[in-house]
């Protein structure tokens, strides 16, 4: 490597191009990461020079280091560099000249106006103009923007093409190349007219000596390291080690330049590879970032992560992914090719849409949009197998997923651990794949789980659990509600109207955590309920866990729950009858009190409707 210190000017001085390829990730700097702070960079050392304009002796300011690797050209076209780090900043740098360029013409600095145009425009012989006429040129899918915004040439051009556009009243985002021009434009502008920053005039006089300064600080003050490649030089090995420059990277960003530098390697067609199989994984669905456990991922990390781990059938740290992925590669070679690995990570990916997009109208989407507030993410691999790989109808889809969805259930109102469910789910994923994948196999193994750690709660266990445990602070207002939500929409069957419900629901406690104000003791109730002594203490103890099971938790509207919170059942039980409409409160309508008795008996109505949804498979 032979590396050299370069100010912005020479970086960009000569007829040359710098090449993104097309396999790296789009433009994501921003304005309060990466723009603002470039542009206190820039305006500080102008302001120096402001003050100072004939000391030499003015501190050069880092703005960063590129790695570059030379191309080979031929015939008239345009000396090229692949940039293997630096691509968002190099980006940036040309947006910055394009804007300081387009204000230094609309105030009438033309010479330096003109000047600024050889940094970030090619001229004379080319073999492709449109697109070697510019100094840098982004990912596929950034060029578009990327042309508009160095070919504008006014602010005012640019919003014309990207009108602000509002939804719900919220301004939404223009691309990310666009609002940084704009960003640019405005602040290099309101440098050039502030009459604070070095002198009391805001006259022409001062708006030159502006440009001179910012013109001089680009060219004298602020360097950047240009690290050019030599033949012995790993371009993807130097491309892992310096990926933590600037805006992080997504694992998968470094597994996509991984698997586009094989496909160059192996002498593959990397623009067809691109536009038939990998811009599926350029759409903003990917970039959506999930809860998954405690942190939140980008889709495609999670996608990637569970296609390695049912893959390679072992748990996979995100963290460690690309490194597995990697090794996956390299040691089992999988794979004849890379166009062959591309097929296969989008057949898979098809079915991780339809696991974080599901059909509500099957019984695998219903399970899939319970999984999402269940918070069981590890189910994954063992999903996209039945959806990619297994040979199943939609009804044997639908049988698996009743009995997954049951086991899941069972076990979260019974307490039991999730920290064996990536395990479990890869164990099951093998059975499948030994013994064929089928309800009948599917039951068989949970069969022969009998540890704490694995089993499957029979109606016994489930019950008691159901009727006891205090759910609402056990599994948190989000599970419970799911839960609830299942049951209604299980009271609706072939009798009742196909309704459904778009409004928001709460979980709403019958009789109020804090009960004590308008909810009278009776602890003869409790002890006829729980067969526990009349004592005070034991029944105010009984009652407050009695409040967070199910038989005492509904759902209401938000402003029917907060309407009625705390009141005694004499108002609620009105208000609840008449206002809301969902069949769960129907219960209500025949209930004369409401005590730790009748507690007990809606939990054990409800269990009986829990126990047909999430049935045991024998």
């Amino acid at each position: 490597m032979q590396s050299k210190p370069l100010s912005v000017y020479d970086l960009f001085d000569h007829k040359r191009r710098y090449v993104v390829p097309l396999f790296q990730r789009k433009y994501v700097w921003s304005h309060d990461d990466q723009w603002e702070p470039l542009w206190e960079d820039v305006r500080s050392k102008a302001v120096q020079r402001l003050e100072q304009p004939a000391d030499d002796n003015i501190t050069p300011h880092f703005l960063g280091a590129m790695v570059l690797n030379q191309m080979q050209t031929f015939g008239n076209a345009v000396p090229s560099y692949t940039i293997i780090d630096g691509q968002q900043r190099l980006t940036t740098f040309q947006i910055f000249l394009a804007a300081f360029r387009d204000i230094a013409r609309r105030h009438n600095a033309v010479s330096f106006a003109e000047e600024i145009e050889r940094y970030v425009r090619n001229t004379g012989l080319m073999e492709n103009e449109a697109v070697e006429r510019f100094k840098v040129f982004p990912t596929k899918s950034d060029q578009p923007q990327f042309v508009d915004v160095m070919t504008a040439g006014a602010r005012e051009a640019l919003e014309t093409k990207y009108p602000p556009v509002f939804m719900r009243r919220r301004l939404q985002d223009r691309p990310r190349m666009v609002e940084a021009y704009l960003y640019f434009t405005k602040a290099i502008n309101d440098f050039l007219t502030d009459a604070d920053e070095a002198t009391q005039d805001g006259d022409e006089a001062s708006r030159a000596r502006r440009v001179e300064a910012l013109f001089q600080a680009l060219r004298r003050d602020l360097q950047v390291v240009s690290i050019e490649l030599e033949g012995k030089d790993d371009p993807q090995l130097i491309f892992e080690t310096l990926n933590a420059r600037g805006e992080p990277l997504l694992p998968s960003d470094l597994l996509r330049n991984y698997i586009f530098r094989r496909a160059e390697q192996n002498h593959e067609n990397q623009d067809a590879l691109y536009e038939n199989y990998w811009t599926e994984f350029e759409e903003d669905f990917w970039r959506v970032e999930e809860k998954q456990g405690r942190l939140t991922r980008a889709r495609i990390d999670i996608f990637m992560q569970h296609f390695l781990a049912l893959k390679k059938a072992t748990d996979i740290n995100v963290g460690h992914m690309f490194q597995e992925y990697r090794a996956w590669i390299n040691n089992q070679k999988p794979y004849p090719n890379v166009e062959a690995e591309l097929i296969d990570l989008l057949r898979y990916a098809g079915a991780f849409r339809r696991i974080i997009n599901p059909d509500p109208a099957t019984r695998f989407g219903v399970f899939m949009q319970r999984l999402q507030t269940l918070d069981v993410r590890t189910i994954y691999p063992l999903a996209l197998y039945l959806l990619a790989d297994a040979p199943l109808t939609p009804q044997e889809l639908d049988e698996i997923a009743a009995d997954l969805e049951a086991y899941l259930v069972r076990r979260a109102v019974c307490g039991k651990t999730t920290k064996n469910y990536n395990r479990t789910f890869l164990l099951i994923v093998r059975e499948f794949q030994q013994r064929g994948a089928s309800r009948q196999t599917l039951r068989e193994i949970f069969t022969g789980y009998k540890g704490d750690a694995v089993v499957f709660p029979d109606d016994a266990e489930f019950k008691r659990a159901w009727l006891s445990v205090p759910v609402y602070e056990k599994l948190k207002p989000g599970k419970v509600g799911a839960l609830l939500r299942a049951i209604e929409d299980e009271l609706h069957n072939s009798f009742a109207e196909d309704i459904q419900i778009n409004t928001p629901l709460t979980v709403e406690h019958v009789m109020p955590q804090t009960w004590e104000e308008n909810w009278d003791l009776d602890h003869a109730a409790t002890s006829a309920v729980l067969d526990l002594a009349t004592d005070p203490n034991d029944s105010q103890a009984v009652r407050d866990q009695m409040v967070q099971t199910f038989g005492n938790l509904t759902l209401l509207t938000h402003a029917l729950n907060a309407s009625v919170s705390n009141a005694s059942f004499e108002v609620k039980r009105p208000a609840i009858t008449t206002m809301a409409l969902l069949k769960l409160n129907a219960y209500f309508q025949s209930a004369e009190r409401w005590d730790e008795a009748t507690i007990r008996q809606r939990s054990e109505h409800l269990f009986e409707i829990a126990r047909r949804i999430w049935a045991h498979p024998w």
